[in-house]
Order: C-alpha cells, then sequence, then structure tokens
C-alpha cells in the first residue's frame, strides 16, 4: 500500500514483543521493524517504550537510572533501510512538521505496569525488583514534569 503524505509514525511502544532487544545490533531491529515496514515512505519514527520492551533483553532501561543506556535510546537517529528511528530519550519532545504548530511529548510512564516489569527483570537476575520500582517511578515524574513544561511552553 502507498502512502504518499505520511511524515512521520507515532509508535506507542512493545515494538520487541514480547522480550524486548538485547542491544543496538539485536536481528529484532530487522526482522521486527525494518523488514516488516519495507517500502513505506523515509520518515521518522517517534518512538517511546512499551513494558515489554523493558524484559529481560533491555534490563539496563529498567534497573539504571540513565536513559542513554537504554537499547532503544542508543539507536536514536539509527537508520535501516529507508526508516529512522527517533528516542532521544526515555521521554521527549519534538517538533516533526517544520512550520506546523504540532508537538510530539513522548512519556516514559512504565511506572503503571512496574508490577509487571520489575519482577520480569528480577527473575532474570538483573536488579532487585524494588529497584526497578524506583528507576521507573522516577521517570514517570520525569515525564510528568515535562509535560506540564511543554502544557506551559505552548499556551
Amino acid at each position: 500500500r502507498r502512502l504518499p503524505n505520511l511524515a512521520f509514525v507515532l509508535n506507542v511502544g512493545d515494538s520487541f514483543y514480547p522480550g524486548g532487544v538485547h542491544g543496538p545490533t539485536d536481528p529484532q531491529w530487522t526482522e521486527k521493524w525494518s523488514d516488516i515496514y519495507q517500502g513505506m515512505p523515509p520518515v521518522p519514527w517517534y518512538s517511546v517504550y512499551g513494558n515489554h520492551d523493558l524484559e529481560a533483553g533491555d534490563w539496563r532501561c529498567s534497573c539504571l537510572d540513565d536513559p542513554q543506556l537504554c537499547h532503544q535510546v542508543k539507536r536514536h537517529g539509527a537508520r535501516h533501510g529507508n526508516l529512522s528511528w527517533y528516542m532521544p530519550s526515555v521521554s521527549y519532545h519534538a517538533k516533526p512538521l517544520p512550520g506546523v504548530e504540532l508537538e510530539v511529548v513522548a512519556l516514559d510512564l512504565n511506572a503503571a505496569d512496574a508490577s509487571k516489569i520489575c519482577p520480569w527483570v528480577a527473575d532474570a537476575g538483573r536488579c532487585p525488583s524494588y529497584q526497578c520500582g524506583r528507576v521507573l517511578a522516577a521517570r514517570e515524574a520525569q515525564a510528568a514534569k515535562l509535560l506540564q513544561d511543554r502544557v506551559a511552553a505552548n499556551r
């Protein structure tokens, strides 16, 4: 199917179901993303993490405070075929269309699923469940602040 007017994609997470990617060079980037959407116009994919993206494969993203250690964040700006992954952090804002009053505000709200995510990570022996819960709660607070800031900036 042709999508001639497609300018970007909003990707709402669970991109690499069921267990996330194991690194920036994981074959799932090809198998579950670029091969599936081959032939689409060359557009950026504004992406966020879903709960399944945070499973054992990308445990650092649930256990460590630094979002730059998250595998999907590490792929920011990477191209696969004609697709471009856009995720500079776990929460961010961007203006995808120059000259158009539209802003994407991407928020990491996975703390809502911490009771599911954190046992997966803990069972894999990566970090204690309480640490995962703390990291996800802090990210949710940062996301709420970002949203407040962006609403205030666009009044």
